[in-house]
């Protein structure tokens, strides 16, 4: 079998980073070492300008004595300057997953599994040996918890202690998890269940503290170590370690999750202000975790993650991780059954306004939600009369055959049902959609959805034990 290793890094100091701290961590003799012999290749995406210093680097030398080594200049990254804001952050997202799309595609046109290697992360030497190993047995995704640290204060202890006197640097599971759980970044600090500034809009993760020995955690989204698709077709629409694992591992089974740090071990590192302006005053509350958090971002597959506790432990286990576990499941479940009693309210509310006569609808928002909610309409035998977009530029085009206009045609109220497309602007539109006075799940609902059970559920007779957890809310 055939491995592909990708790394997409562009700009200065990440260059830096990738070639003086991850390079040199990875290769060690349980890491890419581990390779030497196997049929394998690690391809870096890089900009032009950075591709030249790339390839001079005596590191990548020695990484093409165990594979061949592509560095592969791509056109327009987006490169972040000084202190950025949420509009350059998803720009560079995108950037990003321009480089992982077309890693993507390479490594699937040869059904490789591909190892996805972020220029701010290390790992534990024997990490990426294991990963193989796991994948020889049969999974198609290894998911792994890769807490943030604050990179000013890890990173020089991180060198002093594992750096070896030829450069690289092996790190032990263990020490490494020790060394990191006394770094954790001041966002991941808020995660923890009893933080009075709990992350109540960004909370994908839930911690406790075991004593002085570690952290236990229940994790929504995983960093995806290695993904080997079973759909091949499918491509990260907001980053790899969001929906793309879902998507192109949509059997539950075929994911493994790494439920403790001795096995594999790995952290990434930012600024110590990056999204501090995400920090504020709360308390976590398992029904708002539930309504806010399971209800935007949960899929029939994470949702089962979060049933999975992970031990992040840099010493023994003591008999607190009993108790710790106890607690642990009690919230996991607690926020489990409160999504599934708001979704059957929901699927309620939602059987009544499908089972009245809907002939006409409008689709506000494009891209793939769009194409997706068209394909919801053909199927339930609804007629889309035009898109709506918020975009004074697409006003006039077409989309799909049918033309584009703008929200303030909404009011002269020419269809039955407003149909939201739109996955990252829903909530804003859903806002816009109330104070024009139209009413969700009434004038409105939310299409949300890559699950064609879903989809069937809408087909025509809607049923109250048909229409479920699975359906537009909740699905991914």
């Amino acid at each position: 079998m055939k491995f592909h290793f990708a790394t997409a890094v562009w700009g200065g100091k990440y260059v830096d980073l990738f070639l003086n701290v991850c390079l040199p961590n990875q290769l060690t003799k349980g890491n890419l070492l581990a390779f030497t012999g196997h049929d394998c290749v690690y391809k870096v995406f890089t900009s032009k300008k950075d591709a030249r210093a790339i390839a001079r680097n005596r590191l990548i030398a020695e990484a093409q004595k165990i594979m061949p080594v592509k560095i592969i200049p791509v056109k327009n990254l987006f490169k972040l300057a000084g202190k950025h804001d949420m509009t350059q952050y998803s720009a560079a997202i995108e950037s990003m997953n321009k480089c992982h799309k077309m890693a993507i595609e390479e490594a699937n046109a040869e059904d490789a599994p591909l190892f996805f290697l972020p220029p701010d992360q290390v790992w534990s030497d024997g990490a990426f040996a294991r990963a193989r190993e796991i994948i020889l047995q049969g999974k198609r995704a290894i998911n792994v918890a890769t807490p943030r640290l604050a990179r000013d204060t890890f990173l020089p202890l991180f060198l002093e202690k594992f750096r070896d006197s030829d450069g690289y640097m092996p790190a032990p599971a263990r020490e490494l998890t020790k060394l990191a759980l006394g770094h954790l970044h001041p966002l991941i600090n808020t995660f923890f269940a009893d933080s009075k500034d709990f992350a109540a809009e960004w909370t994908w993760h839930i911690f406790w503290r075991v004593g002085k020995s570690g952290v236990l955690g229940r994790f929504l989204f995983f960093y995806p170590l290695v993904v080997w698709p079973t759909e091949k077709n499918v491509r990260p629409g907001l980053a790899i370690d969001f929906d793309y694992p879902f998507m192109a591992v949509p059997n539950f089974d075929d994911h493994y999750i790494v439920t403790d740090s001795d096995e594999i071990a790995g952290y990434e590192f930012s600024p110590s202000d990056k999204f501090e302006e995400k920090i504020t005053p709360a308390r976590f509350d398992p029904h708002y975790f539930a309504s806010n958090i399971l209800n935007r971002f949960s899929n029939r597959i994470n949702r089962r993650f979060l049933l999975r506790s992970v031990r992040l432990h840099g010493e023994s286990l003591s008999p607190e991780w009993e108790q710790a576990e106890k607690v642990a499941k009690r919230i996991a479940r607690k926020s489990l059954a409160a999504y599934a009693q708001g979704k059957k309210w929901e699927a309620n509310q939602l059987t009544s306004v499908l089972s009245r006569k809907v002939d006409r609808v409008v689709i506000f928002g494009g891209g793939t939600g769009g194409e997706l909610a068209v394909k919801m309409a053909k199927r339930s035998g609804w007629k889309v009369a035009y898109f709506v977009d918020n975009n004074p530029a697409k006003w006039g085009t077409t989309l799909l055959n049918r033309p584009v206009k703008g929200p303030a045609e909404l009011m002269n109220k020419d269809f039955d049902l407003i149909v939201v497309a739109s996955y990252p602007g829903r909530r804003a539109i859903s806002r816009q959609l109330n104070k024009m006075g139209f009413a969700y799940n009434y004038d409105y609902i939310c299409h949300v959805n890559y699950d064609s059970r879903a989809l069937n559920a809408i087909k025509g007779k809607i049923t109250k034990t048909v229409v479920s957890a699975q359906i537009l809310e909740g699905a991914m």
